[in-house]
Parts: structure tokens; C-alpha cells; sequence
């Protein structure tokens, strides 16, 4: 039997959600994103986080009115980029660290002095575009991402592991 000089192989990973629900996606092909710490990484996730923001969309059975946009912040990044990290590290989706944080505690270690602070964790997705419809099509994810009381948001990708944190100052 021959066999073709490349294998295509598809993946189908369950992607979890703080709800219970599960998600799963198929995929074909590595992803053409650029590196999660780059201008282009921040500028292309952030246009398709807000074009939820601008237009609206339903969690759930809830529909979301259209909202400002959110702003790119260095301090959520870091937080964001340390608990990408540590889940990957720990090949484990978890919105605790391994050594006990939260959200809360990690945005706090920053130095950004928070009123509102929110966290949405994925795992598997290999695109941008995937991993925000993944958030959207999750209620508590999409409640999140859509809450006007946000105003800038930091996110990360190690391997497949992303961490999206939404924060407002003080």
C-alpha cells in the first residue's frame, strides 16, 4: 500500500467553559495568527473582540446591546501572558494558578489597581476567530467579553492554552 507524502489529520478537542457546556472544534490546519506577544497579535484579537462589543450579540438567552470597545493594557497582558503559561505548563485548564491565585490576585500583583475584574480561559482553539466565537457561543465567556462595565482587556495564547483578561480601573 503507498502511502501520500504528507497526513492530514483532524483534530476534534472538547474545549470546556466555565458553564458545564462543552465545545468542540475540528481542525485542519495550523494557524496563521501572528506570535500572541506582537503588535499584530493585539491589534487583529482586539478588532474581533470589539466587533462583538460594536454590533451586539446574544449569551445565551440574553441579548447584549452594542457597547464601546475595549483598550489594549500592558498590565492585564502580563497577567493574562502568566496564566496562559501556567496552564500550559501544567497541560491544565483552570482559572486558579498553581499556586492558588486568581484573576484577582494576578492582576493585583501587576500593579493595576482594578473596581472590575473578569477572566475567560480556552483551550484547543488554534485562530483567533475560533477562540472568540468559542467565548461568545459560551454564556458566562460571552457575558464577560460583552459587559459594558469593562473598559480595556489583556490576552494571551501559549500553545493552545488562552487567557482573555478584562479589567476597569480604579
Amino acid at each position: 500500500m503507498k502511502y501520500p507524502t504528507f497526513l492530514l489529520l483532524i483534530f476534534c478537542l472538547p474545549i470546556l467553559s466555565c458553564n458545564g457546556q462543552q465545545y468542540y472544534l475540528i481542525e485542519n490546519k495550523p494557524s496563521n495568527d501572528p506570535p500572541p506577544n506582537s503588535s499584530s497579535f493585539q491589534t487583529d484579537i482586539l478588532k474581533e473582540v470589539n466587533a462583538y462589543r460594536q454590533s451586539g450579540c446574544k449569551c445565551g438567552a440574553k441579548r447584549m446591546v452594542p457597547t464601546h470597545p475595549l483598550r489594549w493594557n500592558k498590565q492585564l497582558t502580563e497577567a493574562a501572558r502568566k496564566h496562559a503559561l501556567d496552564n500550559a505548563s501544567r497541560q491544565k485548564l483552570d482559572h486558579t494558578g498553581k499556586d492558588g491565585s486568581t484573576v484577582s490576585t494576578r492582576v493585583t500583583k501587576t500593579g493595576y489597581t482594578w473596581q472590575a475584574v473578569a477572566e475567560n480561559i480556552a483551550f484547543g482553539y488554534l485562530d483567533i476567530k475560533g477562540v472568540i466565537q468559542g467565548w461568545v457561543q459560551s454564556k458566562g465567556h460571552c457575558l464577560n467579553l460583552m459587559n459594558p462595565d469593562y473598559k480595556e482587556v489583556g490576552i494571551y495564547k501559549k500553545d493552545n492554552y488562552w487567557v482573555m483578561v478584562l479589567a476597569t480601573k480604579m
